[in-house]
């Protein structure tokens, strides 16, 4: 089994122990611990497993697009990324990064936690593979649709090769209340 495909199974076990594909449903039904903070600055959010302890630490200056992406990654750390967070915090100085792997496999957690193939299917074959249109329609980052379009194209579900995701898009993401930029 290829990992894109665990990945994919991971999520569609979580959404159906948990009945939702909401982040924040997923963390309540994973008794993850979640903590809003005002003073991560410049940081989207970060996850951590400490003394048994899965956390999650999100800016609470987000928007809510923005927070639910950020919530859907940081569970695709925990899922998939538990031992490697073990007394570290896997934070946003490396997410959406091209060249490191768990940022990427965190990435494709969330596009698949929030987009479900069917819906993209369908608005892809409507919008003519319009990543921007379908991201509309959807309430998503573009690129999450990007990132799902390449993903049903590897599985062999679309016939056509999309264009490919910014691997830095939330690194160009502007909080609410600040000029900020952020990795």
């Amino acid at each position: 089994m290829s990992r894109a495909s665990e990945i994919y199974g991971a999520v569609n076990s979580l959404v159906a122990k948990a009945g939702s594909r909401d982040p924040l449903t997923i963390i309540k039904n994973q008794n993850i611990k979640l903590i809003y903070s005002n003073e991560l600055d410049r940081l989207l959010g970060l996850y951590t497993y400490n003394w048994k302890n899965r956390i999650i630490i999100v800016n609470s200056k987000l928007d809510h697009r923005q927070m639910t992406t950020v919530l859907a990654h940081e569970l695709g750390h925990d899922t998939l990324h538990r031992r490697l967070a073990a007394g570290n915090c896997l934070h946003e100085f490396g997410f959406f990064d091209d060249v490191s792997i768990s940022e990427n496999e965190a990435n494709l957690f969330a596009a698949h936690l929030l987009l479900e193939d069917e819906a993209v299917l369908e608005l892809a074959e409507a919008y003519e593979y319009d990543a921007r249109h379908i991201a509309g329609v959807l309430d998503v980052d573009e690129n999450l649709v990007l990132i799902k379009l390449h993903a049903l194209y590897r599985a062999g579900k679309l016939e056509q090769e999309p264009l490919g995701p910014d691997g830095a898009f939330l690194k160009k993401q502007i909080l609410l209340d600040e000029n900020c930029s952020i990795a």
